[in-house]
């Protein structure tokens, strides 16, 4: 089964995590727990590589508004 799991993994460039991979191998006909998975996952030391965050660039209150001008 690790061999399976580590496939299913590569397949996806490593995003998804044990919940996904869990889906994909019932899809083909294995009959595991997502806990299972996990710990196969952690065995292989395969993680998810996490969501790419968006780095905020506007900072309220700082600066002036639209629609404020000074003469």
């Amino acid at each position: 089964m690790d061999a399976a799991v580590a496939a299913i993994f590569r397949q996806r460039s490593g995003r998804d995590g044990s919940p996904w991979v869990t889906v994909r191998l019932r899809q083909a006909g294995w009959r595991v727990s997502k806990n299972t998975v996990a710990a196969s996952m952690r065995r292989q030391a395969l993680a998810a590589r996490p969501k790419r965050r968006r780095k905020n660039t506007t900072r309220p209150g700082k600066g002036q508004g639209p629609g404020v001008l000074e003469f």
